[in-house]
């Protein structure tokens, strides 16, 4: 049956791991020595590692209640709870820590590639080579810096890869972990929380300081801005002649609609007076400055002798024309003189007055009087309405720029409503940072420390009882696989190998060579002899 070529052969592993230890037990065991005098030497030379937990609270994003409350108190006292915890490993907290444990950066957590950086720095061959590359490239803009620089450059970034703070639930309730070289991780890490409390307090009162000065700067300017639109507004009111806004306008149009009507009013009336005057002066043309008052009447004689004369001729011509032709001279005669006497009785009147009185005509002078009174009142009303034209003329002339100044108006209101709103937020706001710059201290934080660090008993890391053993067990894996790999290369075969061969490889003999005085001697078993 074939083999497969997806199993493993583990016998045949067995047996390279067995040749391995058979024939290669110096290798292990100076493989084994290496990683476990490598593991004395890192635990000489490597710093200790010394851990401490602290316990915080920050308050959530979130909170109405909390929010409510210190609302109008002090609103500078909340951060962002995430904000929170990368604003504790800021460079300002940082120093302040290095500042008061007087730390160094031996004293401060090194990550393995930042300590090996360090041996080298440190070491003969690391200094020669930093001097031979600066005096080949020359000076670089870190190596300006000062030692002291250098060394608070380094400790602040060790201390910040030391601590590490992890937070859960809606309150962001979190854990700060930190570690480090020295037995004084605990007090570091308490510095480290209080100097983070006393930063935060002053950077939020410092917020609070910036936010009343810029107030206080604005509400001056817009105290002055105020007080120029309120000036201009009233130069406006006055130079408008404007009372109350536009109240006096208001009643003056009133008015004006009011004297329109009675100028309309006044205007029919004048008419009116001048058609009865027209009509008076019509009558007094026809009426007499005087009249008859009694008179004395007699009959005419002329007429009376003329009619008796004409009666007489009517008679002689009846009794002529018995006598003549009708167109007979004497006819014609007493024709003439009839139409005569006719003529002359009907040109005189049948009385004549004998004796008269004359006055003067009452109706006429009436009449006169009453033009007169017409033209009075004429005359009166023409004056009202000349001055109720100059007054409507001059209200006129008032409102003409009226719609202008209606825009206008507004827009100075409500430019100075916003400057006054404006004015009346920065107060506000002003008093709210007074509020929060007096109860900066004592408002309670959103950030508390609950449980600080403890001392750590021993030293985390190295620990020997783990180091040694577990230096020695993978010294001796190291060691079995540095052989096994040497068996392989070596490319000998053994006898047993092929003792064992399951192939059926035909084998005859063997040679074993021995040294003897310098000389090689050979001696040939056969397969038969060895077997038995």
């Amino acid at each position: 049956m074939e083999n497969s070529m997806d199993v493993f052969d583990f016998s045949g592993a067995l047996s390279v791991i067995s040749d391995a230890l058979r024939y290669h037990k110096v290798v292990i065991l100076v493989v084994t020595a290496l990683v476990f005098s490598l593991a004395i030497f890192y635990h000489w030379v490597w710093p200790p590692l010394y851990k401490a937990n602290a316990v915080i609270t920050v308050e959530a994003t979130t909170d109405i209640q909390r929010d409510n409350f210190y609302k109008e108190w002090n609103p500078f006292r909340k951060e962002d709870g995430r904000t929170e915890i990368e604003l504790m490993k800021s460079g300002a907290v940082l120093k302040q820590v290095i500042k008061q444990q007087q730390l160094r950066f031996n004293d401060v957590y090194h990550s393995p590639m930042t300590q090996l950086s360090y041996f080298w720095e440190t070491s003969w061959l690391g200094r020669n080579y930093k001097s031979l590359k600066r005096w080949i490239l020359g000076e670089s803009e870190l190596g300006k810096l000062s030692p002291a620089e250098k060394e608070l450059a380094k400790t602040v970034k060790g201390l910040r890869a030391g601590f590490n703070i992890e937070v859960a639930g809606d309150v962001l309730a979190g854990t700060v972990y930190a570690k480090g070289p020295s037995p004084r991780i605990a007090d570091i890490t308490n510095t480290f929380l209080d100097a983070y409390l006393d930063w935060r307090t002053e950077r939020q009162l410092q917020e609070a300081r910036q936010a009343f000065t810029a107030l206080d700067q604005e509400l001056e300017k817009q105290q002055v801005l105020l007080n120029s639109m309120a000036k201009k507004r009233v130069n406006f009111l006055s130079t408008n002649q404007l009372v109350f806004d536009f109240n006096k306008e208001t009643l003056e149009l009133e008015q004006l609609v009011s004297l329109e009507a009675d100028i309309a009013g006044t205007k029919i009336n004048i008419a009116n007076l001048k058609g009865s005057l027209t009509e008076i002066e019509t009558q007094l043309a026809q009426e007499p400055p005087t009249k008859i008052t009694n008179s004395v009447a007699e009959l005419n004689s002329v007429r009376e002798e003329a009619r008796l004369r004409h009666m007489g001729l009517q008679t002689e011509l009846i009794r002529q024309k018995n006598r003549y032709r009708q167109n007979s001279p004497e006819i014609l005669e007493l024709q003439s003189d009839l139409e005569k006497t006719k003529n002359l009785i009907d040109t005189n009147p049948r009385l004549i007055e004998k004796s008269i009185q004359t006055g003067l005509n009452t109706i006429r002078e009436s009449l006169i009087g009453e033009r007169s009174n017409k033209k009075t009142q004429l005359a009166g009303l023409e004056a009202s309405l000349k001055q109720m034209d100059k007054i409507s003329t001059e209200f006129y002339i008032r409102h003409a720029n009226v719609p202008q100044l209606a825009e206008e108006l507004p827009d100075l209101d409500r430019n100075y409503r916003i400057a006054q709103e404006v004015f009346a937020l920065l107060s506000t706001k002003r008093a709210q940072a007074a509020v929060s710059l007096s109860a900066g201290t004592s408002a309670l934080a959103s950030y508390q420390i609950i449980d600080y660090a403890s001392r750590p008993a021993s030293q985390s890391w190295p620990l020997a009882k783990y180091l040694y053993p577990g230096a020695l067990i993978f010294g001796l894996i190291l060691g079995v696989f540095a052989a096994v790999l040497k068996n392989m290369l070596s490319g000998k075969v053994y006898s047993r190998h092929l003792l064992n061969d399951t192939n059926n490889t035909p084998l005859y003999a063997t040679l074993n060579m021995t040294q003897n005085l310098g000389v090689d001697s050979i001696k040939l078993r056969t397969i038969k002899d060895q077997k038995s």
